[in-house]
Order: structure tokens, then sequence, then C-alpha cells
């Protein structure tokens, strides 16, 4: 679950659409979300959370202090045999009425002591690099957190004696480009990047980081140094960004050199994952991209792989929808792949059942994985 806004005004009600999201393989139970005493919130209720699905909830939400406010949320849920479990994250808020300083007068720097590396996380491809080497401690850390997505992850190093502990990052891109959350390696705290400025001519949108790393105690240790991770978000398809910006040390700025990527699908997402996890993305992407016979057959697989998510179905309906995917398969030329669907329709149709059980319906998943996969890398 993500917070959608953390900048908030003093004794104000606000309406807040909260998304909550299953990313496991298992359905969640009895959803329920708490707010720690920083907070006053009314409207929660308990959700039913299928396995990849995403479902919304309108809250309304009163701060009870000012300033910045660490302010702690937990998610318990059961599974489908009652066992509970439960997660707590922390995100930083401000509250009150925002005062714009005066900026100070930045320069550049003319003798650095940083040394400022940035790479892109594509969830298709790996790390987007200009030179062969690996990466390991910061895949571990994606692959922790949200590996299904675009990551922008600066490393900045000091290469100096000295202690930096004020810091801070802009960051210039596209404007239809967002952050969805914002790490600093060592805290678990979820940055917010706001506004600062937009230039219209080059349609770039800068954000500056809140709160300030300083004041959670993020140094940048001598001879040291401090990964900064974005995750990345997009509506469009299949667009290029660049991503750059300037690290600000004091009164000086060093330069993060741009870096550009390509979004594939909408939300980042391989295609399919998102055919499995997130239809309706899958269908935004597919609408951009394909033509008419293409995206019937996208939409065949959507059907059929909404048909896991239940734990149980009717045997006519999957056949059904399986049968329909063959015929578009058919319309598209895929004939070395239609034939791993029309066995799998036919044993369905030959078992003396009429409603397909849960078991029987994640091992048909299993079986029709392979062909999702191949059909997609010949698509996409």
């Amino acid at each position: 679950m993500n917070l959608p806004e953390k900048t908030f005004k003093p004794n104000y009600w606000k309406t807040l659409n909260l998304s909550i999201r299953n990313k496991g393989n298992a359905h969640a139970r009895s959803v329920k979300i708490s707010f720690s005493k920083e907070v006053e919130v009314k409207g929660l209720k308990e959700l039913d959370v299928n396995s990849g699905e995403e479902k919304r909830s309108n809250i309304v939400f009163k701060p009870n202090e000012l300033g910045e406010v660490p302010l702690e949320i937990e998610t318990s849920y059961k599974d489908t045999d009652g066992k509970e479990y439960a997660a707590e994250k922390m995100f930083m808020i401000i509250v009150g009425e925002k005062v714009r300083e005066k900026p100070k007068p930045i320069h550049t720097n003319p003798v650095s002591h940083l040394t400022i590396e940035r790479t892109i996380y594509d969830p298709t491809k790996g790390f987007i690099i200009s030179r062969a080497v690996e990466l390991p401690n910061v895949k571990k850390w994606i692959e922790s957190h949200d590996s299904s997505m675009y990551w922008f992850v600066l490393c900045i190093k000091n290469n100096s004696d000295e202690l930096l502990d004020k810091w801070n990052i802009e960051i210039d891109v596209d404007s239809i480009l967002k952050f969805l959350e914002v790490r600093i390696e060592g805290s678990d705290v979820d940055f917010n990047l706001e506004k600062v400025s937009f230039n219209p001519s080059t349609g770039k949108q800068q954000y500056g980081m809140s709160p300030l790393p300083e004041r959670l105690g993020l140094v940048i240790p001598r001879r040291g140094a401090r990964r900064v991770f974005m995750k990345l978000d997009s509506k469009a398809c299949n667009q290029y960004y660049e991503i750059g910006g300037r690290v600000i040390s004091g009164d000086f700025e060093d330069r993060i050199q741009v870096k550009g990527l390509n979004l594939g699908c909408a939300r980042g997402y391989s295609l399919k994952d998102a055919i499995k996890k997130h239809p309706d993305t899958a269908d935004d992407f597919g609408k951009a991209t394909f033509g008419k016979i293409r995206l019937e057959t996208l939409r065949s697989w959507i059907e059929v792989q909404k048909c896991f998510k239940f734990d149980g179905i009717e045997k006519k309906k999957i056949i059904g929808k399986l049968r329909v995917l063959e015929e578009n398969m058919t319309r598209e030329g895929n004939s070395e792949l239609k034939g791993g669907i029309n066995e799998m329709w036919r044993r369905v149709e030959q078992e003396s059942i009429s409603y397909v059980p849960e078991d029987y319906l994640n091992k048909m998943d299993i079986k029709l994985d392979e062909v999702l996969r191949v059909w997609c890398a010949n698509v996409y």
C-alpha cells in the first residue's frame, strides 16, 4: 500500500484514495489498515484482495501534529486457511502551511569531492549501464522491494575526508514521468519528491526531495557512499524519457548527468506480468500498440488469466474462454502455440466434473505460463 499524498494542512480533513495491491501468490482475506496516533482516520473498511488484484478505498484523513511527522501504517490480513499476517510501513508526512523560503544562490562546485553514478533498472532487461559491471547489492535491494517496476538509482560517493551531513537532490524529468516511491539506502522512510518548478519550453519538471536527509541523520560518510532508489511510473506506452538533476551540498551543486530510458509497458511491468497481475494495464498497452487481431488475442489471454484468480470456476466457463483464445491464436497465425491451448481445454472437457477447483486451476496456470511467455516474446 502506498500513501497517495504526503503534504497536508493542519486541522483539515482530506479525502485520500488508497490503493491496496496484492503482489503475492495467495489470496488475502479480511485486509485491515490501521494508522498510528499521529493522524485521525475515518472510513476504513475490511477488504478481500485476490492474488494480483488491486483495490481502492476512500478514507478521510486529518493530521494531529505539525511539521515533519513520521506516520506508521500497519496492514494485516488472513490467508485462505485463516492464518494471520501483518506488515508495517513508515512514511514521512509534512503538515503545515507552506512557506516558501527565498532560495540561496547555488554555484557549480569547481573542485568536487563527489562522484555521482546512476543507472536504470528495467524489469524486462536488467540494469541499463554503459559498462559491463554487476550490481549485486543494488539488485538484491530492488528484488526485496519491487523488481517488477522500473527504478532510477543514484550512488553518491563522498571522496573527501570529511563527513557530508547536509545534502539533497533535485531531479529534472519529463513531466509525464511519475515517482511512485523514493528511498534512501539505510532508511525505511518513503521520501517525497515535491514539484519545485516547470519549464514549459522543455517540458521538464523539477522536483526536490523532502524531508531533507540531514533531518533523519542520513549522512554520507567520509570515503563512503549513499544510494537513492526511485520507483518510476508513467501512463504512456513505449516512451523515451531523460532523467537528470543535481546533488546539492552546502552552497554547491554537482550535476547528475542525464540518463535515458525507454519505458515499455505503462506501469513498467513486462507484458507477461501485466497480463497475469495487472490486466487493465495490459489492455491499455494493447490498445496503444497492437492491431485489431492481436488486441483480441491479448484480451483473450486476460480473460483466461482472470479465471485463475478464483477459488474455483464452472467447467464450461473456463473451456469457453480457452476456446476463444485458441480461435484468436489461429487467426493470428500462431499455430505452433495454439496446440497447447487446444490440449488443455480438451483435457478439462474429459474430466467428470462440473466445477474446476482451485488446485486444478493452479496446475493449468503453470502449464499455460510457458505458452504465454513465448507469445509475449513473439509479439513484444
